[in-house]
């Protein structure tokens, strides 16, 4: 059951209040993000299609990003943001700087050293780990493109570190800005540099986005009172406590993207396109996780780990059930809502130049079965993150390594029957146990936290999400026979879907008592 207002300490409303504010804006900011995200995405796709040049380019992504995450990415931010706290806590912000700049020195040491490495090896890469199933001739490219792609990898490595930091002075809006600057640096090189360079042109763009994704957070870091050294002591107290930190997220991440490696090696084996089809499945499902789940969770990190440090157990029960069940409000309808209107979504969004009918099918065909994961999806973000604030980083480790177990031998099973359907479908299964794992383990962190207050209102979530389901269901079989022989048609059905299903949810909510869109509408307030 909800916890009724009158019920919550002032200081849990004080806490909240400022949460949901930092969560409208950096959401806001995503939806910018991934407005450029899609946008780069139409053009790449318009001017490519689902073609062997563009399977390259993104299987060429797999082997940096997993560098990234495993060594800065997602395992260096979630260790690094809960350290800087304590010291600007406890050691004051000299001390917290000082740490910032080992971090990113030595960062930047080890990824060096990976990308050189990977440079160097990156033919047998692809040619045994990642597309056996391309020809040799598109080995070669994804080779090359993924060398480009292995520059960018190094700068992220300190531009995750400044995001981090502004994230912990509770200062998103940059950070949450460089994506979109990153995106819009490779429209630029596909626009004006496909043509004379093909996917080359592409890669360039990624590292010249990976530059302004870094330099557009300097100036504000600066202003928080970034201090930069040229220092790097191994044995530092800070630095041994983060790389501890690390240790385990990295083994988590890395498992993780063994995953996306087995699916493009598996799907490179598959029709030509096949690759790409995945991915952009995959990226328009991630499209409303980034909006609800990474929004409240990237805003929620930095009052967890405080609320943690002053051990405030009423706030941390208020602040985790609450983001926990905002994310069910909104993720839970965008799931089904964009299952039902999958095949207008793609069609709208890349039908057009070089991408086809054919090829918007074998996108929304991978969509659909992403689609079935997004709830778990957005609940991980919130609840991965609790743990990051407890500084463990084991338990979610444990979680994910188990499922990705799960998600390889999934993945190989149904590839034979679903084909490239197959491991998005195992994605989401996995990611569904994995979300079940992570908020049973997370009660033992929070004393008291109860199943009542975290999952009360799931009744009516999932009551309303029925009623509209079954209403755009009905509606969107009728509308597609009548605007079938119009041009814009999919366009049409797409918006007026959209909106006939967030008006029916909402109303259905506040009709069965759910009082959890009045926190989307509330006017944060000051905190003290």
């Amino acid at each position: 059951m909800s916890v009724p207002a009158a019920g919550r300490s002032p200081a849990s409303r004080l806490h909240w209040a400022p949460l949901v504010g930092a969560a409208s804006q950096v959401m806001l900011l995503f939806v910018m993000s991934r407005l450029t995200g899609l946008a780069r995405d139409v053009v790449i796709v318009g001017i490519f299609g689902l073609s062997e040049p563009l399977d390259a380019y993104q299987a060429a992504f797999r082997i940096p990003d997993m560098i990234f995450e495993v060594v800065a990415g997602g395992a260096l931010g979630s260790a690094f943001l809960p350290t800087f706290t304590r010291y600007l806590h406890r050691s004051g912000e000299a001390a917290a700087w000082r740490l910032f700049s080992q971090a990113v020195n030595a960062v930047t040491f080890i990824l060096t050293l990976f990308a050189g490495a990977c440079i160097f090896a990156a033919p047998w890469l692809v040619r045994v780990l990642l597309a056996p199933g391309f020809a040799p001739a598109q080995q070669l490219l994804v080779a090359n493109l993924m060398r480009w792609l292995l520059l960018a990898t190094v700068i992220y490595g300190a531009s995750g570190l400044c995001m981090a930091a502004l994230n912990t002075k509770r200062h998103f809006s940059w950070p949450a800005l460089a994506p979109s600057l990153r995106n819009g640096a490779i429209i630029a090189s596909a626009v004006f540099l496909a043509k004379p360079w093909g996917v080359y042109g592409l890669a360039a763009g990624a590292v010249g986005g990976a530059v302004l994704h870094l330099a557009v957070q300097l100036p504000a870091a600066v202003r928080h009172g970034l201090r930069y050294e040229l220092i790097l002591r191994w044995r530092d107290p800070g630095l041994v406590h983060v790389m501890k930190l690390m240790l385990p997220r990295m083994i988590g991440l890395l498992f993780i993207h063994l995953n996306f490696i087995v699916n493009t090696y598996l799907a490179s084996q598959l029709a030509p396109g096949s690759v790409s089809a995945l991915e952009y499945g995959f990226r328009i499902m991630l499209l409303p996780v980034a909006l609800f789940g990474q929004a409240l969770a990237i805003a929620a990190f930095p009052t967890f780990a405080a609320q943690v440090e002053a051990r405030n157990w009423p706030a941390i029960r208020e602040t985790f059930s609450r983001a926990v069940r905002l994310v069910t409000f909104l993720a839970a309808p965008a799931s089904a809502g964009l299952y039902l209107l999958r095949m207008p979504l793609v069609q709208t969004l890349y039908q057009r130049g070089s991408f086809t009918a054919e090829s918007a099918e074998r996108v929304a065909y991978a969509l659909q079965f992403f689609l079935i994961g997004l709830l778990a999806y957005a609940v991980v973000e919130i609840a991965v993150r609790a743990f990051y604030a407890f500084h463990d980083t084991r338990t979610p480790v444990a979680a994910g390594v188990l499922i990705a177990g799960l998600n390889v031998g999934l993945s190989v099973w149904w590839v034979r029957y679903l084909g490239f359907g197959g491991p998005a479908l195992a994605n989401s299964v996995a990611t569904t146990l994995e979300m079940g794992l992570l908020l049973v383990w997370i009660k033992r962190k929070i004393p008291d936290l109860d199943w009542g207050q975290l999952m009360g209102n799931g009744w009516q979530v999932a009551l309303a999400t029925l009623g509209m389901g079954l209403l755009v269901w009905r509606y969107v079989e009728w509308a597609t026979v009548r605007t079938q022989a119009m041009t814009c048609g999919p366009c049409l059905v797409l918006a007026s879907g959209l909106l006939i299903a967030a008006a029916t949810y909402l109303l259905l909510a506040r009709l069965l008592g759910n009082q959890d869109w009045r926190f989307l509408l509330r006017k944060p307030t000051p905190s003290a």
